[in-house]
């Protein structure tokens, strides 16, 4: 109200200036005509001199409020910006940890086109993000049984599926379905979010674990069901013949030797399987490990007349690891090989430094062994002469011990042999230790 009341007075002011000076100039005729004409045409002047005065002043005026006004505007603006880059930023976030997990994840909306994919997802389907976006979810799924999987959870909510997918690379899927809603309180559906995750490994540890189990239950049911014939025959008079029950009671003796070794064995696997192992790692020098070796092994090669010998270059310096563990390995492959040679045979124990690595090789004149069977020699439980094997106490477990001792050591194990001539198993070891 105080500026409307200023702009007036202002106004009035200018007018009262502008006939006084009208009339200064009239009485002082300083200018020429008549003075009603002169008079005429400063009022006119005046008019418009005022109107334009008006016009600057409204301007003026209307121009303070567009600058309120458009700071107003700026502020709106900066919030607006503000927020949009606060969405960028956790839509960038959102989807790079999309992106980043291991499983397949794939929005569709309601008409089955895809809205986002991660890069898991492409990599199972075979697929690009800018080939799938806005494409039917039929565009990525070929196979049919996956699409009937894929159709049947678009209807169902927090739901989960099995699947195969048939090829050289043979998968198992598992797919879990969430709708989409515009929030918690939304009952109408936005579209389905599927998360595909890749479960072969776990279905062939499962199998493992059931042919582990069945294994077990085997290894430990002969011994136990030969051990109940014998004491049930013992109790039935056979303990009055003393011939006859010395030879039951070494055989029980046998059996439970066996069973005790199985046992040991499969503390041990589950031993270098555990964390703990590492609080006994230490520096030690291969040729104290293949001396304890050979000390224990001395024995049963003269027994069998096989020559046990072994060539160790210098300059091999100290491997860091558990001792025990690393023993055990090169026992398991030195037994091995007696165990599998002909009497009168040979084997030896070779280590040589080969740049950053330690080479073992464990040859032996032996057997040797079929291709089929190289390719499952480390598995628990296998077998190449399963008489053979048990004839000799062995568990199945050995060398399945040695190659998780060998990857203990973030080492590699291969085998090259053949039938009739005799077997190399070569543990290559990275070096980290000191001369």
């Amino acid at each position: 109200m105080k500026k409307k009341i200023f702009v007036i007075l202002l106004l009035l002011s200018l007018i009262a200036i502008t006939i006084l000076f009208v009339e200064f100039l009239s009485s002082q005729r300083i200018v020429y005509g008549t003075v009603a004409n002169i008079k005429l045409a400063y009022y006119i002047f005046v008019f418009i001199f005022i109107g334009f005065l008006m016009t600057l002043l409204t301007y003026f005026y209307r121009n303070k409020d567009f600058k309120i006004l458009s700071k107003e505007f700026n502020e709106v603006n900066k919030q607006l910006n503000s927020t949009i880059l606060q969405l960028r930023e956790n839509n960038i976030k959102f989807k790079s940890i999309l992106t980043s997990i291991t499983d397949g994840v794939i929005a569709v909306d309601n008409n089955k086109n895809i809205i986002f994919i991660n890069s898991s997802a492409e990599k199972i389907f075979k697929m690009d993000e800018e080939e799938s976006i806005d494409k039917n979810l039929d565009y990525i799924i070929k196979d049919e049984k996956a699409q009937q999987v894929f159709y049947e959870l678009l209807t169902k909510n927090g739901e989960e599926r099995e699947y195969e997918i048939s090829g050289l690379d043979h998968k198992v899927m598992k797919i879990n379905s969430n709708f989409i809603f515009e929030d918690k309180n939304s009952r109408e559906k936005l579209g389905t979010i599927f998360v595909i995750r890749d479960i072969t490994e776990l279905k062939k540890l499962e199998s493992i674990r059931k042919d582990f189990v069945a294994n077990v239950s085997h290894e430990l049911k002969t011994p136990l069901t030969s051990l109940k014939g014998f004491i049930e025959t013992l109790k039935s008079g056979a303990m009055e013949d003393p011939s006859v029950s010395d030879k039951f009671l070494n055989i029980m003796d046998i059996e439970v030797n066996r069973m005790n070794a199985l046992v040991e064995d499969l503390l041990m696997l589950s031993e270098i399987e555990s964390e703990k192992r590492n609080a006994l790692d230490e520096y030690f020098h291969i040729e104290e490990v293949i001396d304890e070796v050979f000390q224990v092994l001395n024995i049963k090669a003269e027994k069998r007349n096989i020559v046990l010998s072994r060539g160790i270059k210098k300059g091999i310096p100290a491997i860091y690891g558990n001792f025990n563990y690393f023993k055990q390995m090169i026992l398991n492959l030195t037994d091995n090989a007696i165990k599998y040679t002909q009497k009168g045979g040979k084997v030896v124990v070779k280590a040589q430094k080969i740049r950053s690595h330690v080479v073992i090789d464990v040859i032996d004149t032996g057997i040797g062994i079929a291709p089929e069977d190289q390719k499952r020699i480390f598995e628990r439980f296998y077998r190449v002469d399963k008489s053979r094997s048990k004839q000799m106490g062995g568990t199945g477990l050995g060398l399945a011990i040695v190659k998780h001792i060998v990857l203990m050591f973030k080492g590699t194990i291969t085998i090259n042999s053949k039938l009739g001539e005799g077997s190399i198993f070569t543990v290559t070891i990275p070096l980290d230790g000191k001369d």
